[in-house]
């Protein structure tokens, strides 16, 4: 498993499962993260997401916290009480904030969660995060499994993959300059730049920066902003008063 700059990963054993072997895992960021999750369409939802489901819209996710064994599910209250205790415990050990932690569980269905057995290990979990530890996080989180579930590749310039799926990172680029927002606005600091001083979007150039530092940078990729003089006042007032983001009809076909 290759390291992914910017995350560590843990996994070790906090006594959930009587086999005594890893079950709790933590993936943990240098930043915060615009994260995204699927969650399922079932009405009986574990205790878990019903609190995570309300943390990742603050777009604040610095940790992932999994547990094995339980899957403090048809939990009712003290199920979700367990979770936030997991929560508080985890913004004790850090000092960081309460928005800035997932948490989950998978296991047996229907029992209450030992959560002194979390709790009481989360500091060893957080000293232990390193950025080679990814194989730990994913043994704390089998449950039946015969394999861990993990898988990795590297990209590197030149890859044919990167034109054979041009269209897929140009829908994926795209939506992270309109859709991803901080207080209406794309968290991407160019895009509000040249967004706030009356550009347009105009294209997505794949491999448009091939060198070393454009490939670290962006994955290579560059962004095209157009200014419409005649437009310019216009597009500038929309974009400050409304949030409305200006773009092409080559960026039109992608959103």
């Amino acid at each position: 498993m290759i390291n992914v700059k910017g995350f560590k990963f843990s996994g070790i054993s906090c006594g959930l499962k009587k086999s005594k072997k890893k079950d709790l895992g933590l993936i943990i960021s240098s930043n915060e993260c615009i994260s995204h999750a699927v969650f399922t369409k079932n009405k009986v939802i574990a205790a878990p997401l019903i609190v995570s489901k309300e943390i990742i819209k603050k777009n604040q996710i610095k940790g992932i916290i999994v547990n094995s064994g339980n899957a403090n599910a048809c939990t009712g209250n003290e199920g979700i009480k367990n979770v936030k205790s997991v929560i508080n415990q985890a913004v004790k050990v850090t000092g960081l904030s309460k928005n800035n932690f997932f948490i989950s569980s998978t296991g047996l269905i229907g029992e209450q969660l030992d959560v002194k057995k979390i709790n009481t290990k989360l500091s060893k979990l957080f000293k232990g995060a390193k950025p080679n530890k990814s194989v730990d996080f994913a043994e704390a989180i089998r449950t039946t499994d015969k394999y861990i579930k993990i898988e990795s590749t590297e990209i590197k310039i030149g890859d044919p993959r990167i034109i054979e799926h041009k269209k897929i990172i140009k829908k994926l680029t795209i939506h992270y300059l309109i859709k991803e927002k901080v207080n209406g606005k794309p968290v991407n600091a160019v895009t509000r730049f040249h967004l706030g001083n009356g550009a347009s979007i105009e294209n997505i150039v794949i491999n448009g920066n091939i060198s070393d530092y454009g490939y670290n940078e962006s994955f290579g990729i560059m962004v095209n902003y157009i200014y419409h003089l005649d437009k310019l006042e216009k597009i500038h007032e929309e974009y400050i008063s409304n949030h409305q983001i200006s773009y092409s009809d080559k960026i039109k076909k992608y959103v």
